[in-house]
C-alpha cells in the first residue's frame, strides 16, 4: 500500500492490491522483493505517463531539476510535507540523476527509514496507509476510480483528516447515483447529486428544459454527466461544479 501512496499518490484498487500482495508473498516479502515490485509499478503506464514518470526522458535519464521535482513529489505523497532541507533534496536528486537509485528504490528506502525511526513521518504514513486500507476494503472494484483513490490519501496527516477520508469513502461505497431528465417540474434546483455517477439530461433553445441553474456535485471524483441537446448554435452554461462529463 505504501508503494502505491509514494509512487502513484493513491490507494490501490482492490484487484491491484490483491495481485501485488500475492506477488510479494510469493517472493517471500523481503526488502529485495519489495524493491522489485515497486520497480514493476514504475514500468506501468499509469506511472510512466503520470506526474513522476513524465519527468524522465525516453531513455530513462532525468535532469537534476526534474529529479528535484520528483523528490518533492515522493515526499509529499508519503509524508504530506516538503523535503526538510535543500541538502536532502539535492542528495536524493543527484542519486537519481547518476542512477545510484531509481524512483522506486528511493521510495522503498524512505518508507523503511521512516518506519524504523518511528518519527512524525512514520505517523503520517501510518495514517495514510489506514486511509488507503479503509478505501480498498470498503469500495468495490466497480466503484473504484483513480481520482477518488487519490483523494482518499491526499492531505491525510491527522486523526481528523483520516476521519474525513473515511467519511468520503463511505459516501462512495453507499451511493448508487441518480438519473434526472429536466422538465417543468424537474429543475436544476431539484437535482440531488450523490457520491456515485449521476446523470442529468435536458434541452436548450426552443422548448428548453435547462435554464442555466447551478448544478453542483458533492464529489470531485465520481463520474457524473450533464447532457444537453438543442436547436440553437450557442448555449450559455450555468454554474457547474465537479461534474466530470458535460
Amino acid at each position: 500500500i505504501e508503494a502505491y501512496i509514494g509512487l502513484l499518490g493513491r490507494a490501490p484498487d482492490p484487484a491491484g492490491l490483491a495481485y501485488w500482495a500475492g506477488e510479494l508473498d510469493a517472493a517471500g516479502g523481503t526488502t529485495d522483493a519489495m524493491k522489485k515490485l515497486t520497480n514493476d509499478i514504475t514500468l506501468n503506464a499509469e506511472w510512466t505517463g503520470g506526474t513522476q514518470g513524465s519527468l524522465l526522458a525516453a531513455d530513462g535519464s532525468i535532469t537534476l531539476a526534474n529529479a528535484k521535482t520528483l523528490v518533492v513529489d515522493i515526499y509529499q505523497n508519503l509524508f504530506e510535507r516538503a523535503v526538510v532541507t535543500d541538502a536532502d533534496q539535492t542528495y536524493w536528486a543527484e542519486q537519481l540523476v547518476d542512477g545510484t537509485v531509481t524512483a522506486s528504490e528511493m521510495t522503498v528506502l524512505l518508507i523503511a527509514a521512516a518506519q524504523e525511526k518511528g518519527n512524525a513521518d512514520a505517523q503520517t504514513l501510518a495514517l495514510k496507509e489506514e486511509a488507503a486500507e479503509y478505501y480498498v476494503e470498503t469500495v468495490t472494484q466497480e466503484q473504484f476510480n483513480r481520482d477518488s483513490a487519490g483523494d482518499s490519501v491526499s492531505a491525510v496527516d491527522s486523526p481528523n483528516s483520516l476521519a474525513e477520508s473515511k467519511a468520503a469513502t463511505d459516501l462512495i461505497a453507499t451511493a448508487t447515483g441518480n438519473d434526472y431528465v429536466l422538465s417543468s417540474t424537474v429543475t436544476e434546483a431539484t437535482v440531488v447529486f450523490t457520491g456515485a455517477a449521476d446523470t442529468v439530461t435536458g434541452t436548450f433553445g426552443t422548448d428548453k428544459t435547462y435554464n442555466g441553474g447551478t448544478l453542483a456535485d458533492i464529489s470531485a471524483s465520481d463520474n457524473d454527466s450533464l447532457t444537453l441537446t438543442g436547436d440553437k448554435s450557442t448555449l450559455t452554461l450555468g454554474t457547474t461544479t465537479d461534474i466530470e462529463n458535460i
